[in-house]
């Protein structure tokens, strides 16, 4: 959603995406992270 956001040029909505992202992600279980941490900080350098 955040790529989306950021593509359509919102200037809003990619930081509230990326908040939600990072929500999301503290509440994975440690074995989900792994596979997630990459999608996340690529998320957060389109910043």
């Amino acid at each position: 959603m955040g790529t989306a956001e950021r593509a359509a040029g919102e200037s809003v909505g990619h930081p509230q995406a990326l908040a939600r992202a990072r929500e999301a992600f503290a509440a994975l279980d440690e074995s989900d992270r792994g596979w997630c941490q990459a999608s996340l900080d690529q998320l957060a350098a389109e910043t």
